[in-house]
């Protein structure tokens, strides 16, 4: 259905949310929706579906009263596309009837500052990257 994902790709306009991968991500095997992405997911538990690059995972969409989230096939989600802590996710949503969601990973990796540059806390003492 999607392009196989070999670079980020501009969004085509759909509802989107984007997150940072946490520990209850990637350990825990539970991703929870943004508050301020909710009102674009149904109010009961229903079948979704993920589509990264040539590949899709079927995930359960788990609605509580508090809080959304993914949960089972989740873990396989983030275990085929070895997600780590830091990595963030861009969820495109590409069918609202059917759940299905286009996804790009943008890796976390941290560049080896060796102790050059500042420690970013302010604008005046920036991290430098070469």
């Amino acid at each position: 259905m999607f392009a196989q994902q070999r670079e980020i790709v501009p969004l085509s306009g759909n509802p989107y949310f984007t997150c940072t991968m946490s520990r209850s991500d990637v350990r825990d095997y539970r991703l929870t929706i943004p508050k301020q992405f909710s009102h674009h997911m149904p109010g009961d538990s229903v079948r979704a579906i993920l589509f990264c690059g040539e590949k899709m995972w079927e995930v359960h969409f788990c609605c509580h009263k508090d809080y959304k989230y993914f949960r089972g096939g989740w873990k396989a989600f983030a275990v085929d596309n070895h997600m780590r802590m830091g990595d963030g996710c861009v969820f495109e949503l590409m069918d609202k009837k059917k759940m299905h969601f286009k996804v790009q990973i943008l890796r976390g990796d941290a560049p080896d500052l060796r102790g050059e540059g500042g420690d970013g806390r302010s604008s005046s003492d920036p991290i430098l990257v070469d």
